[in-house]
């Protein structure tokens, strides 16, 4: 499409679009700002045609792009750049990020003052489990859940030995609990509370000094 339109052939139609924008250039350039402002309030997702997707899947894929998308842009103003993945293999093989944190939108947080922690899914809620979010065999070393208002930054490796102690050793631990998502039937998982994960939170600042020691 873009090698059509930069043809010779096509100069008068080229300069038709030239003119149409040069009379919305105000309109344009605010649009830019806000862009460049709020650029995850713009961006959309790329829906994989891999398999078979329910709209509340959907939904929530749009959900978590936006809000990837914004951590994407905190860390840039921190001078840092994540490395953020677009494709199928990246993602599925390697995890959301080059710099292997994943991003995961939790929209109950504000609701429930706590923080859901997934460790199985499955596509319907008569589908097999497979293991995801900190069992997924990806490069993932830290996870920041939560929304564009609050959001907590938690390593991967103090969240599996919470799972070991939860859901192998059935261990007690304040603050915490099993949980399995009841709306859909698609997650499990367990929450930690707001004051427990406040503990373990690091800042992005102390996740890229500790990503560029490394």
């Amino acid at each position: 499409m873009i090698d059509e339109y930069n043809t010779p052939q096509n100069l008068q139609r080229r300069i038709q679009i030239q003119k149409v924008v040069e009379t919305r250039k105000a309109r344009l350039d605010l649009f830019r700002d806000k862009y460049a402002q709020q650029i995850w309030n713009y961006e959309k997702p790329v829906i994989w045609s891999d398999r078979r997707k329910t709209d509340y899947y959907i939904e929530q894929l749009y959900v978590s792009h936006r809000f990837e998308v914004y951590i994407d842009d905190l860390f840039r103003r921190h001078g840092y750049d994540i490395g953020l993945f677009y494709g199928k293999d990246q993602q599925y093989h390697q995890g959301e990020t080059k710099a292997g944190i994943e991003i995961k939108c939790d929209m109950q947080l504000q609701k429930t003052g706590n923080v859901y922690i997934e460790y199985q899914e499955r596509m319907t809620n008569a589908g097999e489990w497979v293991d995801s979010g900190i069992l997924k065999q990806d490069q993932t070393k830290y996870f920041l859940i939560g929304t564009v208002e609050e959001f907590f930054i938690l390593p991967r490796e103090r969240l599996q030995n919470y799972y070991h102690r939860l859901v192998k050793c059935g261990e007690t631990i304040k603050g915490m609990r099993l949980v399995e998502e009841r709306a859909h039937q698609t997650s499990k998982g367990f929450i930690i509370q707001r004051q427990r994960a406040r503990q373990d939170h690091i800042s992005v600042q102390e996740v890229i000094d500790n990503l560029k020691s490394q």
